[in-house]
């Protein structure tokens, strides 16, 4: 920390946060080519609010593994995993030196390690669906109709019978994989399906570090000693299995487990588990280590009853050699089993890849639940242990999506050094834009939307829609920093094997099932280059997958990627890719506060000058001359050069420019490429994403109103509104007219987190005609409100679901919003402001708060680094301001952030951050509560490597009079019904000595105290 500044100030009990909107410019330009370490700061704090001791993750620099390990235990904490050959590590650290961890240059990027969970909703059958089932009765004839969707079968047909995955081995990471369904048992060719089993989880593990030397009949032990120890159901996390392996209704049981070191003396290698619970073992199998072995057993009988196993199958993944420990490995959650037929199901069921092998990687328990530790630890093992293809159906959102995280800088460090593609779903976390999760947004990964087709919605729901599209629910986005994810998008629905002990087929939906088509689609791309003596990297897996993919209509580059995988066109693609040569790049553009954008993310500002930028540097020493293109998208039409010359490790801004109906509310995209002239793929993206919201007006009530919209059965329509400042409710009603249409909402906040569920169903039977969706104390910024047709909508008659939406958004506004004085020093002068009360019925009072005089200093900040200054501010604050400018590099990217130290958080909590250049940048709180706050310069971009700037900081201090007054009988309360305006005069002295002045008039409930608005009055 290297400044405090401290204000006695004093209440307030709504928080109105309001950024100042002056000019913003990349200021990359020749400022050097690498991207800058993204760190978080107080962000990071923020995250792990309320824990004494934050576990992290952590990814090295370079052969800098053992130093961050130093580092961790003087920061007094400790690494819990290790990941072998890789630079990371996760470990637990004391949560108040988070900041010196990750200002270490020894460290990359450091991250909160959080649970992952899977979605529930995708195991779960839809609502609406119809008595006729096709798939039910004809389990195979799901993935059929999906394998022809993305064009496998063409595929085959084109490189011969034998190009379906042979001589391939895909990791599934998941909750394991059944050893012995009917489905996972061989290969196209024979040869055995699962050929590893692996828990990194911890559920299996039983500790046998107790022993006997007493000698069991019929078991050989070549040391004399046996180890033993306990199998308990009780350590199972309750799931689908509900914790009982042997099926026999009860969840208490316990199974003794004998090891020995039969082959080798001292070497312990066979396990006997005493399954049915009489004590002995003479009569259990032996059983070593899956991968070398393929033992099998099962918990309970084999006998299938109901069309259900009677029994668990499991295997045991691994034996300690000393004889301690050991794990028994086993899918006690379905999804995994699920995700492993769909990439490469054989026999009764044929998946995407029938001859690719299995890599089962449990790192979700049965309860659907994993660490991030454990997951990685898997992530290491399936690549360096020869899988090709890794598919991890898993994830969630983050609180931050630009793919800089720790988990993505390994998936990328990874799949680089062992030649493996990760196949990643993009989450179910949509139809919001920048939904997708992690770690999908990983830039090394290739990761997978939901697509359904009319086909899929009648075979596998009995349901008629009349188009193909995607799943609501599939993650959109761009990330972060504008960048392109997903890339492909993939069939997201299949009836699919799961565990034998709870049936042989299932249809589940979600991303987790586009996912391992793609990992299946890889499969057959890697198999057939294989066999023609090719070698592919990911890279080219991943530019064959997207370049022969199928744009979907109706759908922008942000929610399908590429489109549509299509497997024979994307090996057309490869023959080409894989001796193509393209320069290496890099793209700047403008995005989201607190990113190093790639892109164009314009949600929270206009697209145009400064803000419209594309700026490609080239990586490599020698020029490089480029052909760039324009694909078209929704509505957004870019223009700009047909070619492009880069000299070596040199950037260059190229002069496009973007044009779009700025004032047709709305979500406009397109997309820009940069190739080497002949040669096949792209060197680099650059997707533009841009945004119109509609607007409140004061002057009109804050409403917005007749918003209308048809969409067919499963299609979704997206709306923008931006909230202002101190808006204390916004509400949105959805109307259905006549009922004859059946549509929900669902909200996002402007970072792109969902709100709730959204609302039930309007229309339709036995749903009323509105729905009402109330947010309290919306953040401000642009909110993202969608408007989803049912999928089950033909099933009564609507062809087409008719909509209307009003929103409104409550408070009381004030006009003008920001009061500006003439310098006329020492003399009163007169305004006049009118609230206009869209909150409630309420007593009125409005007094003025007298001027305070702005502090500047000067600081200075280097690349990578921050100054963080704190404010104690007291009750009855009326305004906090601080913000920078005059930076001494003109070429510096800064950006500021704001953080209130919330006692009931237990910690920081960000309240947001602002990028900014040498022009400056202010962040504006009104009507702070009491408490500290934290003020936050980061050095994002410095190619000096150190720039001074001038620091501003006010602090405004409630109380009537003062400065500011309001004369008369205003100052007494009035009571105003909703809809009411009061045009108030104040009257303003500023003081006789010359300089700058802040002061403020505020507005609040006489009754409650709360302060509905404040309006600052300063001398610009």
């Amino acid at each position: 920390m290297k400044h405090t500044a401290k204000f006695a100030v004093i209440p307030a009990i709504a928080s109105l946060l309001v950024w100042s909107v002056g000019s913003t410019g990349l200021a990359v330009d020749r400022a050097g080519l690498s991207m800058p370490k993204r760190t978080q700061g107080l962000g990071l704090v923020a995250q792990a609010a309320g824990q004494a001791d934050a576990p992290v993750l952590i990814a090295a620099h370079e052969g800098q593994v053992k130093a961050v390990v130093r580092l961790v235990e003087r920061l007094g904490g400790g690494v819990t995993a290790q990941v072998p050959g890789a630079d990371f590590v996760a470990a637990r650290v004391p949560s108040d030196t988070l900041l010196s961890l990750e200002r270490s240059s020894l460290v990359r990027a450091v991250g909160i390690d959080r649970p992952v969970t899977l979605d529930p909703a995708a195991m779960a059958p839809l609502d609406e669906a119809a008595a006729s089932v096709p798939s039910a009765a004809d389990p195979a004839l799901s993935l059929k109709i999906t394998r022809g969707e993305i064009r496998a079968p063409q595929f085959a047909d084109a490189a011969g019978g034998t190009a379906d995955g042979r001589g391939v081995t895909v990791a599934i990471l998941d909750t394991g994989v059944d050893p012995n369904h009917p489905a996972l048992l061989t290969t196209a060719t024979g040869a055995a399906k699962i050929i590893d089993w692996q828990d990194f989880t911890g559920e299996g593990d039983v500790v046998t570090t107790a022993t006997r030397t007493e000698v069991v009949e019929g078991i050989l032990t070549l040391s004399g000693t046996y180890h033993v120890g306990t199998f308990r159901e009780a350590q199972i996390p309750t799931g689908e299995m509900n914790s009982d392996i042997n099926r026999n209704g009860s969840t208490g049981d316990t199974f003794g487990v004998l090891v020995t070191d039969r082959h080798q003396k001292g070497v312990y290698d066979t396990v006997y588990v005493d399954l049915n619970g009489d004590g002995a073992y003479t009569d259990e199998k032996p059983m070593g280590a899956f991968a070398s072995t393929g033992d099998k057993g099962v918990f309970g009988s084999a006998e299938i009853k109901g069309g259900l196993q009677q029994g668990v199958n499991f295997v045991v993944t691994r034996i300690n050699a000393d004889g301690s420990g050991m794990n028994l490995g086993y899918d006690g959650g379905q999804h995994g089993t699920h995700v492993a037929g769909i990439t490469a199901g054989t026999g009764p069921l044929t998946g995407i890849a029938p001859g690719a092998q299995i890599m089962a990687i449990k790192v979700l328990t049965s309860g659907g639940a994993g660490n991030w530790d454990g997951i990685i630890r898997g992530m290491e093992y399936a690549a360096s242990h020869g899988a090709k293809v890794i598919n991890m159906s898993l994830g969630g959102l983050g609180p931050l999506n630009d793919g800089n995280d720790p988990q993505s800088l390994l998936i990328g460090d990874l799949s680089e050094k062992y030649g493996a593609l990760f196949s990643i779903a993009a989450g179910n976390s949509g139809p919001g834009l920048n939904t997708m999760g992690l770690p999908g947004v990983a830039g090394a990964a290739i990761t997978s939307g939901a697509f359904i087709s009319s086909n899929t919605w009648k075979a596998d729901y009995g349901l008629t829609v009349p188009q193909d599209g995607l799943w609501y629910f599939s993650s959109a986005g761009p990330r972060d920093d504008g960048g392109l994810k997903p890339n492909i998008v993939a069939p997201g629905t299949a009836n699919a094997p799961i565990p034998t002990w709870a049936g042989a087929y299932a249809v589940f939906q979600g991303t987790s099932m586009a996912a391992p088509q793609t990992s299946g689609a890889a499969a057959l791309l890697v198999g057939k280059a294989q066999a023609e003596g090719v070698q592919v990297t990911p890279r080219v897996l991943t530019q064959a997958l997207e370049l022969g993919a199928r744009r979907l209509p109706g759908y922008g580059w942000y929610e399908q990627g590429h489109g549509l995988i299509q497997v024979d066109k994307a090996w057309s693609q490869l023959q080409h890719l894989v001796n193509a040569k393209q320069p290496e790049l890099v793209t700047f553009g403008k995005a989201k506060a607190g990113v190093q954008a790639t892109g164009l993310y314009a949600r929270d500002f206009a697209a145009t000058g400064d803000h419209a930028r594309w700026v490609m540097g080239n990586l490599g020493l020698g020029k490089a001359d480029l052909r760039l293109s324009y694909l078209p998208g929704n509505g957004l039409t870019v223009s700009g050069p047909a070619a492009v010359t880069l000299p070596g490790l040199q950037r260059r801004t190229i002069p496009v420019s973007f044009a779009y109906d700025a004032d047709r509310p709305g979500i406009y995209d397109a997309l820009m490429q940069a190739r080497a002239p002949g040669q096949a793929g792209y060197a680099a993206e650059y997707l533009a994403t841009v945004i119109v919201p509609h607007t409140f007006d004061a002057a009109h009530g804050n409403v917005v109103s007749n918003i209308t919209g048809s969409l067919s059965p499963a299609r979704y329509g997206r709306h923008f509104v931006s909230v202002p400042a101190g808006t204390a409710e916004l509400k949105v009603n959805l109307t259905v007219p006549g009922g004859q249409g059946r549509v929900r909402l669902m909200a996002y906040t402007p970072d792109g987190m969902p709100f709730g569920s959204g609302t039930a169903w309007a229309g339709g039977p036995g749903s009323p005609e509105q729905q009402t969706l109330t947010i309290p104390t919306p953040q401000p910024g642009v909110w993202e409100i969608d408007a989803y047709a049912s999928h089950g909508g033909m099933l009564h008659g609507f062809v087409q679901n008719k909509y209307l939406l009003d929103m409104a958004a409550r408070g009381v506004y004030a006009a003008p919003g920001r009061v500006e004085l003439a310098p006329h020093f020492g003399a009163e002068q007169k305004r006049t402001v009118t609230f206009a009360n869209h909150f409630g019925a309420i007593d009125a009072v409005v007094a003025g708060v007298g001027f305070a005089q702005p502090r500047t200093e000067r600081l200075d900040v280097e690349q990578g680094g921050f100054q963080d200054l704190f404010f104690e501010v007291a009750e009855g604050t009326a305004l906090l301001r601080a913000g920078f400018s005059d930076l001494t590099d003109l070429q510096a990217d800064l950006d500021i952030g704001l953080y209130y130290n919330d006692p009931a958080a237990g910690g920081w909590v960000a309240l947001g951050t602002v990028t900014g250049n040498r022009l400056g940048r202010t962040v504006e709180l009104l009507n702070p509560a009491p408490g500290q706050y934290a003020v936050e310069i980061m050095g994002k971009q410095v190619p000096a490597g150190k720039t001074g700037f001038a620091f501003t900081s006010t602090v405004v201090e409630g109380g009537s009079g003062g400065g500011v007054r309001v004369p008369g009988d205003a100052a007494a309360a009035r009571p105003l019904k909703f809809g009411d305006t009061w045009s108030v005069d104040i009257a303003a002295t500023l003081p006789p000595a010359v300089g700058p002045y802040v002061g403020a008039v505020t507005l609040k409930d006489a009754k409650t105290g709360q302060v509905l608005s404040v309006v600052p009055v300063e001398l610009r």
